[in-house]
């Protein structure tokens, strides 16, 4: 089976998602933001604070370079796609592409009540949760539409049901073998 690359806004449910839809399907599972802090030895905090956001993209990039494999799932982390270079690597259809569609108010919800999420440091450049949430939902969007393979909106839906969900869609498209859908074109300028 090709990999599956899970994508979407911090707090969408990648990694749990992801690490659940991998044991469903019997896959490898790989988070990258712990293949880069395994592979660094750094938390990915560290390495924004410390090097600054484009040596942590050009290490995202280098990652999905290195676990682009089949039979595997993959969780990105919410700003993967919105770099070039990863972007280019994701286009490239070395799975299928998945984005974890999630409301704005309900993605605040969860950043505000899920352990951890509200220790994460804020993106660069965003005063509070608020309005990180909104302001990266209006930039990243149309990003996560124009690569996905399939947008799953997860919204209303336990993690449970997601991943059933997700299970159905992708034994229907392996056993139908048609496409999930029709591939988009690249983006023409970058953000």
């Amino acid at each position: 089976m090709k990999s599956i690359v899970l994508i979407g806004h911090r707090a969408s449910g990648k990694s749990t998602v992801g690490f659940l839809l991998a044991r469903e399907l019997n896959l490898d599972f790989v988070d990258t933001d712990q293949f880069i802090s395994s592979q660094t030895r750094v938390s990915v905090s560290d390495i924004f604070m410390g090097r600054g956001e484009n040596s942590f993209r050009e290490l995202e990039e280098r990652a999905l370079l290195a676990i682009s494999r089949v039979n595997t799932v993959i969780a990105c982390g919410g700003g993967t796609p919105m770099y070039e270079g990863s972007y280019k690597v994701l286009s490239q259809r070395f799975g299928i592409c998945i984005y974890l569609k999630v409301s704005p108010e309900q993605l605040l919800l969860r950043r505000m009540n899920t352990a951890g999420q509200m220790n994460r440091p804020l993106l660069p450049g965003y005063k509070d949760v608020l309005d990180e949430v909104y302001n990266t939902q209006k930039g990243r969007n149309q990003v996560y539409e124009n690569l996905a393979d399939i947008s799953y909106d997860c919204t209303k839906q336990s993690v449970e049901s997601t991943v059933s969900g997700l299970v159905e869609l992708l034994t229907n498209h392996r056993e139908t073998g048609k496409d999930l859908k029709c591939p988009k074109p690249a983006m023409k300028s970058w953000i």
